[in-house]
C-alpha cells in the first residue's frame, strides 16, 4: 500500500514539475509588441521588434533605424515625442526644426526615407502660431492633435485639425491657441505644459511642470478655446506631497487609471479618479514605481507607454535603456526585482536618450473580438480561430507564438484561421502581423495536454483494457505507470481512486453515464485541475 502511495505522489508530482516547467518557459517566451522609438540624442527613430519572442528587442535584427538624417525629409533636430495613427507615424520635433511630421513607409524596406513618405503637417511656416519648444501630444477621438509647448515665451498648448481634408495643418484656422496662461489666471504665474493626455469626450489633461499640478480642461461652452475656472480647473494637486517636482510624461492604461512620471526624482505615480468627483484626492494617488527603493532597476523614468495586459514601459536615459514594469503580486506597486524587466538595454548606440515610445502604424485597424480555443494541444494541431475585424480577406498573416513564425490565412476579413506547432506547455502571448501592422496579445492562449477521458494506456480508444490497466496501476505494485492521470479520472473530481474504474465499466457494460469531457473525442481538461498529465 505504501510502495502504490509513493508511486501515485511521484507520478503526480512529476506532472506538477513538468507543468510548473511549462510555465516558467512561457514566461521566458513570451513576445512583445513591435514598438517605433525617438532618440533626441541621436536624432531618429529606431522600429523595435521582437523577432525571437523572448520578450526583449536585443536579438539580431530585432533593431533597426526608421528616420535619420540620410532620408530624405527634413533632418531632425531633437525629436520629443511619437504618436502611431492607423497609417502613419506622427513626430513633433522640439528642437531648431520645430515641426509635426508624418512619417510611413510605403515601399516596405522599413525606412522612412523617400521624399513621399515624408510629410510635413505643422511648422513654423504656416499661418497658425509658432512652436517654439514643443514637448508632448495627444490626439483625441475626433482627430485633433493637442500640442504642449513648454517654452517660457509660449506657455501654451495648440490644438490643431485638419479641417480642408489636405493631409496637413497649415492652413489659416486649423492650428489655435486652445489653452494659454494669459486667459486663465487660475493657472500659476509660471505655468509651463510639460505634458498633455487625452481623455475623451472633449477632455484633456495638461501638466503644469512649474508646479507639479495638473488640470482638467474642456472647452464648454463651444468657443474653441479653454478659458476660465470652469473649462481649465486643478484635477491633481498632490504632487508635492508626493515628492513630485514636475512632470514629465502622463500615460493612460487599460483600467482607465493615469500614470506620471518625474525623472529627476526617480518616481512613477498612479492616479485614479475612484469616487468619480472629478479631482484625484490624495488617497487614490499611489507610488508605482520608486527609484530610490532598493530592488528597484529604473532610476530615472522620462517617457512612458502602455500596453495591453497592463505593463508599463519606461523610457530610461540614464541607463539608455528601456523597462517593463509590473504590479505582479497585487500591492499596488512595480518595485520588486521581478516587476520590473529590462526589455532593451542600448549602451549608448542606438537609444542613449529615450524621447519617445509609440506602437508601430500600419494600414489597417485591426480589432480582435475573440480567440478559440483558448486551451490548444501543447504536441500541436490545433486549429486557431482568430475573429475580429480590420483586416481583407485573403490578407497576408503571420502569427508568432514563442518566437515561432507560422502561417496563417484570411478566408473572410472577420477570420484567421491557422493550424499550431508543438508549443511549450504553459501561457503564451500571441502577435498577430498582417501587411504592416502587427497586435499584439498578452495571454491569449495556454498550451496543454490533449487526451481522451477513458483512455488510460494511451492507445487512443477507451475499452475493457482502459478499466484493466487503471486497476492495475491501483492494487498491483510494480505495474505501468499511467502517464496521464487526468485520463484516469473518470467523474472529473481531481483524483484518481476505485470509483473511476467502477464508473468505467459501468459505463462500458451498463448503459452508465458517460466520461466526463473530454470524450468522445481528444481535448484539454475544461477545468485544468488536478491531476494533470505527466
Amino acid at each position: 500500500m505504501f510502495r502504490w502511495l509513493f508511486r501515485w505522489l511521484f507520478l503526480f508530482g512529476a506532472g506538477s514539475v513538468l507543468l510548473m516547467q511549462g510555465m516558467i518557459g512561457s514566461m521566458l517566451f513570451a513576445g512583445s509588441p513591435s514598438l517605433m522609438v525617438a532618440d533626441s540624442s541621436r536624432d531618429h527613430l529606431v522600429h523595435l521588434q521582437d523577432l525571437d519572442g523572448d520578450g526583449r528587442y536585443d536579438g539580431p535584427g530585432e533593431a533597426s533605424i526608421f528616420y535619420d538624417d540620410t532620408s530624405a525629409g527634413p533632418p531632425l533636430s531633437v525629436p520629443t515625442a511619437l504618436l502611431a495613427t492607423s497609417d502613419e507615424l506622427l513626430l513633433l520635433d522640439g528642437g531648431t526644426l520645430d515641426a509635426l511630421i508624418a512619417l510611413r513607409d510605403l515601399d516596405g524596406d522599413g525606412f522612412a526615407g523617400s521624399l513621399d513618405e515624408v510629410r510635413i503637417l505643422y511648422d513654423n511656416s504656416a499661418s497658425g502660431p509658432d512652436l517654439a519648444v514643443p514637448i508632448s501630444m495627444s490626439r483625441s477621438e475626433d482627430q485633433c492633435i493637442y500640442i504642449a509647448d513648454r517654452s517660457t515665451t509660449r506657455r501654451h498648448v495648440l490644438k490643431l485639425q485638419d479641417l480642408d481634408g489636405d493631409g496637413d495643418m497649415d492652413s489659416p484656422g486649423e492650428a489655435i491657441i486652445w489653452l494659454e496662461q494669459a486667459s486663465n489666471p487660475q493657472l500659476s504665474p509660471l505655468f509651463l505644459p510639460s505634458a498633455v493626455l487625452t481623455i475623451g469626450k472633449g477632455q484633456v489633461l495638461v501638466a503644469d511642470g512649474s508646479s507639479s499640478w495638473i488640470y482638467l480642461c474642456q472647452d464648454q461652452n463651444g468657443d474653441g478655446v479653454v478659458q476660465g475656472i470652469d473649462e481649465a480647473r486643478p484635477w491633481f494637486t498632490f504632487g508635492q506631497q508626493n515628492s513630485i517636482v514636475t512632470i514629465d510624461a502622463m500615460e493612460r492604461c487599460g483600467d482607465g487609471s493615469i500614470f506620471i512620471c518625474d525623472e529627476d526624482m526617480g518616481k512613477i505615480l498612479r492616479l485614479e479618479d475612484v469616487d468619480g468627483d472629478g479631482t484625484i484626492s490624495e488617497v487614490e494617488v499611489s507610488i508605482f514605481l520608486d527609484g530610490a527603493a532598493p530592488t528597484s532597476s529604473v532610476q530615472a523614468p522620462r517617457r512612458l507607454y502602455s500596453l495591453a495586459g497592463g505593463s508599463l514601459l519606461i523610457g530610461e536615459p540614464d541607463q539608455d535603456a528601456i523597462f517593463s514594469a509590473m504590479d505582479i503580486d497585487g500591492d499596488g506597486n512595480a518595485n520588486s526585482i521581478d516587476e520590473q524587466q529590462p526589455v532593451y538595454l542600448d549602451g549608448g548606440e542606438l537609444l542613449p536618450s529615450v524621447a519617445g515610445i509609440s506602437s508601430v502604424p500600419g494600414p489597417l485597424s485591426i480589432e480582435i473580438e475573440q480567440i478559440t480555443p483558448q486551451l490548444v494541444d501543447e504536441n500541436g494541431g490545433t486549429t486557431l480561430l482568430i475573429e475580429g475585424n480590420g483586416w481583407p480577406a485573403g490578407a497576408d498573416v503571420e502569427l508568432r507564438i514563442a518566437g515561432i513564425p507560422i502561417t496563417a490565412s484570411a478566408p473572410l476579413n472577420t477570420l484567421i484561421l491557422a493550424t499550431l506547432p508543438p508549443l511549450v506547455r504553459g501561457d503564451h502571448d500571441l502577435i498577430i502581423l498582417i501587411e504592416g501592422q502587427d497586435w499584439f496579445e498578452p495571454d491569449a492562449l495556454a498550451a496543454v495536454p490533449y487526451f481522451l477521458r477513458g483512455d488510460t494506456d494511451g492507445s487512443e480508444s477507451v475499452n475493457i483494457t482502459d478499466a484493466i490497466v487503471l486497476l492495475e496501476w491501483l492494487y498491483l505494485p510494480g505495474s505501468e505507470p499511467i502517464f496521464c492521470l487526468d485520463a484516469a479520472d473518470l467523474d472529473d473530481n481531481g483524483s484518481v481512486q476505485l470509483t473511476d474504474a467502477i464508473f468505467l465499466l459501468h459505463w462500458l457494460f451498463a448503459s452508465g453515464p458517460s466520461p466526463a469531457a473530454p470524450h468522445p473525442d481528444p481535448g484539454p481538461d475544461p477545468d485544468q485541475d488536478d491531476p494533470g498529465c505527466s
